[in-house]
């Protein structure tokens, strides 16, 4: 057997024995493990609990089909949760924190899926307060709006907000937040289209930042803002253009 068989046996060795007497959570859902507890995990913020409940649908790890209430989650980000350090702007982010708070465990994305379940429940006004708190607490001079070259957590959870923003009839804060993100984007395509040995330095970045220009651009489109979505083609346009012959 390979450790991970091992980790896996361990596992099912525990569940065999398990009373539901205490709570078990996972990091992730379910990481690596294959033991068929995926669609018994249920989403409650810094981690997934295991829970006897089988998901309807089969979620993945994208999927909000089985969480805790908008209530509990709300309770959780704008009590519970300790966010301080991140409006520190002279802490230094540093590559392995972004990798951190990027893809493995994202505050932006934590808020705005509490946000989206409160706005699925109907409870449009603890939504908007979830995302304003987001901006709030995690400004872009402490972690990046755009982390496109390690694309993940957080830059979903960025235009996830600018849509649920939009869908709430929160135009300014939606644009503001967009045009933020959109600067940054614009940065990243200055940056990787530089010349750099007889070609340009990232192909595979600016592909990453163009593409979310235009999931950008699609957000205000299916929001029927179609003068926003135009602006943001027009952008798209002006840095694709020069492009074009490379």
């Amino acid at each position: 057997k390979n450790s991970l068989d091992k980790v896996e046996l361990t596992m099912l060795d525990m569940l065999s024995n398990y009373k539901w007497d205490r709570p078990i959570y996972f990091l992730q859902k379910g990481g690596d493990l294959n033991i068929g507890i995926k669609d018994y995990l249920q989403y409650e913020g810094f981690a997934y609990k295991l829970v006897p409940i089988k998901s309807a649908t089969g979620t993945d790890s994208g999927s909000l089909e089985q969480t805790a209430s908008g209530d509990q989650m709300y309770n959780r980000v704008m009590n519970l949760y300790k966010w301080d350090n991140f409006r520190d702007t002279t802490l230094n982010m540093d590559y392995q924190h972004i990798m951190t708070f990027n893809c493995l465990i994202s505050p932006r994305d934590i808020m705005a899926q509490t946000a989206k379940i409160l706005y699925r429940e109907g409870q449009k006004e603890k939504a908007i307060e979830v995302l304003d708190r987001m901006q709030e607490q995690i400004p872009s001079a402490t972690l990046p709006l755009n982390t496109a070259i390690i694309s993940g957590l957080n830059d979903r959870a960025i235009l996830d907000a600018i849509s649920l923003y939009s869908a709430m009839g929160e135009k300014e804060k939606a644009y503001k937040l967009a045009d933020e993100f959109a600067k940054e984007t614009v940065e990243a395509i200055v940056l990787y289209a530089k010349p750099y040995r007889g070609s340009l330095l990232s192909y595979e970045g600016l592909n990453q930042a163009f593409t979310y220009l235009l999931v950008l651009q699609d957000v205000f489109k299916n929001n029927n803002d179609i003068e926003k979505s135009n602006e943001i083609g027009e952008l798209i346009n002006y840095y694709l253009e020069p492009l074009q012959g490379e």
